[in-house]
């Protein structure tokens, strides 16, 4: 590839990266059941796991319990049969909320679950 032709193609990326991480960052659909990730409105006896997610960050023994409790609290969840339900936070923290199969809260929309 020439010099010429790789400056308008990293001009068209640097450009439309913003665009990207705008849009990763919208609200989800008042419809989904994202809008509504709450044990109320979803399932009384679920389990709410945090996630984080911290690109470029140091690997500091700090951020290694994290990451285990993270992971703990999810084997935990999935050892008692429960599935993913839906997601409340960003793309960097937050929480999933885990559900027994089937339980629903107080919310009447869709139980399809997280992204499904």
């Amino acid at each position: 590839m020439s010099k010429r032709s790789l400056g308008p193609i990293l001009a068209a990326m640097f450009l439309a990266a913003p665009l990207a991480v705008a849009r990763a960052d919208e609200a989800p659909s008042p419809d989904s059941p994202n809008a509504h990730c709450s044990v109320e409105e979803q399932c009384p006896h679920g389990v709410l796991c945090a996630y984080s997610f911290k690109p470029g960050a140091p690997d500091t023994p700090e951020s290694q319990i994290q990451k285990a409790k993270e992971l703990d609290c999810v084997d935990a969840a999935k050892k008692k049969g429960m599935e993913l339900r839906c997601r409340h936070g960003g793309n960097y923290a937050g929480q999933h909320l885990y559900c027994p199969k089937g339980e629903s809260g107080s919310w009447g929309g869709s139980k399809k679950g997280c992204g499904k």
